[in-house]
């Protein structure tokens, strides 16, 4: 546990905004964590989850504290001929986590390639982008329930994912702190290449049959494209949101622009 008093957060935010909080505290483990939010001068302050610090603009210092968990580890506990359980922790970066799945052949979050940030993030606002999101892969999430002071497992379910929304960011923003997540992953999978732009970026790349290895270099290309390199130019990535519509209009747009892309998004709506 390390815990740094008036702590600077320029390098913990990819705008690299000079803001400093009351404190900084990092955890490199879970069972860590209780004993940490049970510390005075950490109870009696607001708290702050950041995870790599891409989807937040500080506007100036924060007066509590920045909670920041380091655990480590991806591990696959168990697996058949279709599909492979993976525990990850949640302080595990994302791309790190969508490589070690491709490289392994493993089908779900190749699309997923690229994005900053953590796995612990992942799930507060349905990580997703170029036709697929997290609820697709999420079984469930570890985390310490705050209200009740115990810890719990969340279903996919329970974590009420969204288009961009989930329990953690919109229902009970400040109750729970996400410590470890499992996603079920397949071994067989078919190619996700409708979304605008992937189907020529895989041409580029002239290596045959998409694999998730290859969906996942063709994404990175992608973004690297329209993204600058935070390390050169400070920035917060992509982070917009599609338009939710009624079917109607959606065919109403369509109608006017045949290539606009449009996918369900709940009873009655699309994106």
């Amino acid at each position: 546990m390390h815990l740094t008093r008036n702590a600077d957060l320029r390098g913990h935010n990819t705008f690299a905004v000079a803001a400093r909080a009351y404190a900084l505290a990092q955890i490199d483990h879970w069972y860590q964590l209780e004993p940490l939010l049970a510390l005075d001068d950490v109870a009696e302050r607001p708290l702050l989850i950041l995870g790599g610090g891409s989807n937040i603009l500080f506007r100036g210092d924060f007066p509590g504290v920045v909670l920041k968990i380091n655990n480590r580890g991806i591990r696959p506990i168990q697996e058949d001929r279709e599909r492979v359980f993976v525990r990850v922790a949640a302080g595990v970066e994302w791309h790190e986590l969508v490589l070690w799945a491709a490289g392994r052949g493993l089908w779900g979050i190749e699309n997923l390639a690229f994005i900053p940030g953590r796995v612990g993030a992942a799930p507060i606002q349905n990580l997703g982008a170029y036709g697929t999101d997290l609820s697709e892969t999420l079984r469930w999430v570890k985390a310490f329930d705050r209200d009740q002071r115990a810890w719990r497992t969340l279903t996919r379910d329970e974590c009420a994912l969204d288009y961009r929304s989930s329990r953690f960011k919109d229902l009970e923003p400040d109750r729970f702190v996400i410590t470890e997540v499992l996603l079920e992953l397949k071994v067989d999978g078919a190619p996700r290449t409708d979304y605008p732009g992937v189907k020529e970026a895989l041409a580029e790349l002239k290596t045959g049959t998409p694999s998730p290895a290859r969906i996942a270099a063709a994404i990175t290309r992608i973004r690297q494209r329209k993204l600058p390199d935070p390390e050169r130019l400070p920035n917060a990535g992509s982070f917009f949101k599609n338009p939710i519509v009624s079917p109607a209009v959606a065919e109403r747009l369509r109608d006017r622009h045949e290539s606009l892309p449009a996918w369900p998004a709940g009873e009655g709506l699309k994106l």
